[in-house]
């Protein structure tokens, strides 16, 4: 009947058959061994007269896995003004540690290795994994140069991190948080120094246990925070779109995951606001008036809630909590969740063209002005379109004819406010 899909392997354990009988338990191998061959090989140690009794295959194999490798380049280029790096003719790649299967591991250092030109600097790479033969699954890998060079010039501090996807689309959605991830590790790759004695140092290392870790670090705490506060994901999400938001708390993780959680939603990176000062206005999404913009942006985390200072929120945000909690709560797919995300973060940035659209045009004809504030009422975000329209204009020219218009609709929505509740 073919070998099962590869996903069906691990997780929970597999019964093959029923019986009254005590089932036959069976660990998998770490290479992916399949059930299958696993019933082949408990059914050649029964008599053949006698009934195969129930299997139920067992397996601590997980759908990600890690490998570092030491770096040494025979001859490379920099190019520190864009951070890259060119390999020339020649180079090594030695394990350091790796949890992946040795003959599957083989064919992982030959994808990597012959993608190594040109590397980026603090940033990774994405690629499918191939033979077919051995990733089965859909699998994605990526791989990122850690350069731990020293002051005087050496060469031969460089290591190469790798973390796999196996049977999942989508590893690319998380590529910021496994590059700000890969660079939180460099002391723990300067700890195995010199490199000589790295793989000697590795196994038990805090190293390792970090990475044996990074799926559920870097991908599965969109699950978790929609699991522990889907009550107040509308509010959440208000104030993660925000710039400057502060996240205090005890427990460690639930700041971590929170602290992930509100830079995936935020617009800084989308919306160009790396030149704006920090302590920037709040991005007000509802009719809430002027003076709650001066309240600072918190997040306060405790083990089973949150609290929000303010505590806001708006139809548009009711509208993006409602998506991410469609698969519930129980169980929610972490690369679904962060698709969704990119997808109301892309509604934003439409939105946004299309109200510079309509500024420009508002600049010359005065009656374009109605149109950008019927726009702004019937989007669903005006209050956040208008007010990074406004912090955009201001960085470029504070006596813009664009800057003009914005004044002047904010002036009237502060008098009137919209005409419509989906502001």
């Amino acid at each position: 009947s073919g070998t099962p899909d590869i996903m069906h392997r691990y997780h929970q354990p597999v019964e093959l058959m029923s019986s009254v009988d005590e089932p036959l338990l069976v660990e998998l191998s770490d290479d992916g061994q399949s059930i299958n061959s696993a019933f082949e090989q408990v059914t050649s140690t029964v008599s053949k007269d006698s009934p195969v009794p129930p299997v139920q295959l067992l397996s601590s194999w997980k759908p990600y896995e890690y490998a570092v490798y030491h770096y040494s380049p025979n001859q490379e280029s920099v190019d520190k003004q864009n951070n890259i790096v060119t390999v020339g003719v020649g180079f090594s790649l030695s394990v350091i540690g790796s949890s992946v299967a040795p003959d599957r591991e083989h064919f992982l250092r030959a994808c990597i290795g012959s993608r190594l030109s040109p590397l980026y600097l603090d940033s990774g790479q994405i690629i499918a994994l191939e033979p077919p033969e051995a990733f089965p699954s859909p699998s994605l890998c990526y791989y990122t140069l850690v350069d731990l060079q020293s002051e005087e010039g050496s060469n031969v501090n460089k290591f190469i991190l790798c973390f796999l996807v196996i049977g999942k689309q989508g590893l690319e959605l998380f590529r910021s948080e496994l590059d700000s991830f890969s660079m939180q590790l460099k002391p723990l790759l300067k700890q195995l120094l010199p490199y000589e004695t790295a793989e000697v140092k590795f196994p038990g290392s805090e190293l390792q246990l970090q990475l044996n870790e990074w799926f559920t670090i870097n991908v599965e705490y969109l699950a978790r925070v929609v699991q522990a506060y889907h009550m107040r994901l509308p509010s959440l999400l208000h104030t993660a779109v925000n710039v400057g938001v502060e996240v205090v708390g005890e427990n460690s993780q639930k700041v971590r995951d929170i602290k992930q959680f509100v830079d995936s939603c935020s617009l800084a990176s989308v919306l160009h606001f790396d030149k704006v000062k920090k302590d920037v206005d709040l991005l007000l999404l509802d009719d809430s008036t002027q003076e709650n913009k001066d309240k600072p942006l918190t997040i306060c985390v405790s083990d089973g809630d949150c609290t929000l200072n303010p505590d806001l929120t708006s139809q548009f945000c009711s509208n993006w909590a409602q998506v991410l909690l469609s698969q519930g709560t129980a169980s929610p797919d972490a690369f679904f969740l962060r698709q969704a995300i990119e997808n109301y973060k892309l509604k934003i940035v439409q939105d946004m063209n299309a109200f510079r659209r309509l500024v420009r045009q508002a600049e010359t004809n005065y009656h374009a002005i109605y149109r950008c504030y019927l726009f702004l009422s019937t989007c669903g975000n005006g209050r956040l379109l208008l007010d990074c329209a406004t912090k955009e204009a201001e960085t470029v020219d504070l006596n813009s004819e664009a800057l003009a218009v914005l004044r002047a609709l904010q002036m009237h929505i502060d008098k009137v406010g919209f005409n419509s509740s989906k502001a």
